[in-house]
Order: C-alpha cells, then sequence, then structure tokens
C-alpha cells in the first residue's frame, strides 16, 4: 500500500509540475526594469530537450549589464507611429526603444526608434515579429515571418539612397521543461522556448540617373535562440531568466541572464506626477519649478508623440519660449541622467 501511495504521488507530482503554463503576465508589464547579465565569453550549451530536465547555468559570468525598462508607449515619442502598441521597452540609456503590443494570445515587437549608426529613424516591422505564445506550455509552437524595409539617404555619386530590406522566418517551439539554475536561482521550475530563426537580407543602392534600385548584396542567415522562462509570481521575474544563441553549426555565440529580480523603474503611468510649471495656459513662455527634482532633461511632444524640443534642466527652475507653438495641448516627460523618467504632464497654449 505505501509502494502504491508513494507512485500515485510521484505520478500527481509529475503531472502538475508538467503543466507549467506562462501567460500574457508573465512578461513583465508598465513600470519595471530589467537588468540582464551578458557572457562575451560563453562555455554553456544549451543543453538537452524534453521533459523532466535539469539546466545548470552557474557558471555564466557577467561582463556587461543591460537595463530594459518596460513602459507605456504613449510617453515616448513617435508613439503615434505605433497606434496599437500598449507597451514599450526602453534599452539603457542608449536612446533606443522599442514599441511592443502584449495581449493574452502573444506578445509581438511592431518597431523601434533610434539612431542605429545612420541618424535617428523609425523602423516598422511589417508584418509584426512575434515573440511568444499565450498560454505557453511544452509543445506550444507557432510560425511566424516578419520583415522591415529601411530607406536612407547615402549621397554618394551616382547613388543617392540605400535600402535594407529584411525577412524573418522563424519556427517557436516550447521543447522542454523542468528546472533551470542560474547565478541568481536555483532550481526554478521554467519552460524552454527553442527558436529557428532564417534571415533573408537584401541591401540595394540606387542611382540618380536612371533613377532606378539595383541589388547590392544579398544574404540569408541561419540561428538558434533557446530561452528559459518561468511564471512571474509576485513579479520575480517578467523575463527569461537566461537566453543562449548559436550559429546554424551550434556554436554559442551570445548567452545572457536575468541578473537581478525586477525593480519598481518610478515611470508606471499611474506613478508620474507633473512637475509645477506657469503658466498654463501660456501664450509666450512656460515655466517649470525643477527645484530638488533628479531631472536632468525634459522633453516636450506634441499630441501626436512626435518630439519638438528638448530642454536641458540646470538649477531650480527653467523656462521654454513657446511663441512659436501653435496653439493646442502639447506633453512632456522629465528624464535623470540614466534616461530615467521622472515626472510627466501636460500643458496648453493659447495664441
Amino acid at each position: 500500500m505505501k509502494k502504491v501511495l508513494l507512485s500515485c504521488l510521484s505520478l500527481c507530482s509529475f503531472a502538475a509540475f508538467s503543466q507549467v503554463t506562462l501567460v500574457q503576465w508573465d512578461l513583465a508589464n508598465i513600470g519595471f526594469a530589467i537588468r540582464q547579465a551578458h557572457d562575451t565569453m560563453p562555455v554553456v550549451t544549451p543543453g538537452p530537450s524534453g521533459a523532466s530536465q535539469t539546466w545548470n547555468f552557474t557558471n555564466l559570468n557577467s561582463h556587461t549589464v543591460d537595463t530594459l525598462t518596460f513602459t507605456n508607449p504613449n510617453w515616448l515619442p513617435n508613439s503615434s507611429s505605433f497606434p496599437t502598441s500598449n507597451l514599450a521597452v526602453i534599452f539603457g540609456s542608449s536612446g533606443m526603444y522599442a514599441f511592443a503590443r502584449n495581449t493574452s494570445s502573444d506578445f509581438k515587437i511592431l518597431g523601434q526608434y533610434g539612431d542605429f549608426g545612420l541618424g535617428p529613424m523609425i523602423i516598422d516591422m511589417n508584418p509584426d515579429e512575434q515573440i511568444m505564445s499565450w498560454p505557453s506550455t511544452f509543445n506550444t509552437t507557432f510560425n511566424n515571418t516578419s520583415g522591415m524595409d529601411v530607406r536612407m539617404p547615402f549621397p554618394n555619386p551616382p547613388m543617392d539612397s540605400a535600402r535594407l530590406q529584411s525577412v524573418k522566418v522563424k519556427t517557436s517551439l516550447v521543447d522542454g521543461w523542468g528546472t533551470v539554475t542560474t547565478p541568481l536561482v536555483a532550481n526554478l521550475p521554467c519552460l524552454r522556448v527553442r527558436e529557428m530563426n532564417i534571415t533573408y537580407d537584401t541591401i540595394s543602392i540606387h542611382l540618380s540617373f536612371p533613377p532606378v534600385w539595383q541589388v547590392f548584396q544579398t544574404n540569408i542567415d541561419t540561428s538558434y535562440n533557446y530561452s528559459w522562462w518561468t511564471p512571474n509570481t509576485n513579479n520575480a521575474y517578467g523575463f527569461p531568466v537566461v537566453e543562449i544563441s548559436t550559429d546554424s553549426a551550434g556554436n554559442v555565440t551570445d548567452a545572457s541572464w536575468l541578473q537581478a529580480a525586477p525593480t519598481q523603474s518610478g515611470i508606471s503611468e499611474q506613478e508620474l506626477t507633473p512637475i509645477p510649471n506657469y503658466p498654463n495656459p501660456a501664450s509666450q513662455s512656460i515655466t517649470f519649478l525643477t527645484k530638488g527634482l533628479d531631472v536632468k532633461t525634459i522633453r516636450i511632444m506634441d499630441v501626436s508623440g512626435n518630439l519638438i524640443r528638448e530642454i536641458q534642466v540646470q538649477g531650480s527652475q527653467v523656462s521654454l519660449n513657446v511663441e512659436s507653438f501653435a496653439a493646442g495641448t502639447y506633453f512632456y516627460v522629465a528624464v535623470d541622467g540614466s534616461n530615467t523618467m521622472k515626472k510627466a504632464g501636460k500643458f496648453s497654449i493659447v495664441k
């Protein structure tokens, strides 16, 4: 009888644990910051797939660290280009960020903004890139084709512009479950997601005369990405605890891991408070009272979310000439020296 009871308990435990399920809220939400460490010389491997696996990554090192801040896209410039976005991710203090949409069925990247070496630009994903399917459990799979088409000036006669077209074909499979150990946490119940990505890149140049596009270079690349996810109980994780990328031959090209539990970033929409300012409405100038506030820059945006002015904060107050502003409502966000948003509000211009 004792053996039968122990066998039943073991089966029940196996069944309960195998039913790890990830849903929409297992991704970090607005107001949280993630610290992700990168091992630039990893000596790990993705390990096996399948049920009841044990993955141990305690030998991962931290050579560089990135901070990912999850915020409301409406507080960022250029949000009007992504009207269906309900989540944005700021990449440290680089001035680069991604617009995303997280729903009960999936998590997708809609586009990005930043300076990728050719000046600030908006990159629209078309179609969008799917990152996760919700709910996800063992053997959940999806296929996704995403793309982007970026054109930029390239004044180098007889060429006047260049174009990058990229298509990514992704196959994602939750190919394992078990426990994962990292430098942060031990024996954490998790699911492992395996992605195969085939990327087709085409670089073209445009000739001034005759006005025609010519293909300059094409490239096809295959890579694999493995990520270990765990339920975001009490906002303790909210992001893969480990990510490993390999090339088509299986060589590890990158490894990263969650260095600390997510922290409150202080930029949740509900927590943002305005900076005292006067007069409001204004017609000629508006003054922001910044004494005692941990802010370095105030960014002014129109109702479409377009950035129209940046003010560097020095001293106890700073004034902005608004004589050239059209009548209407304007929004502002104030950030500290690490590009973390601290204050936000709006003001009106009358003529």
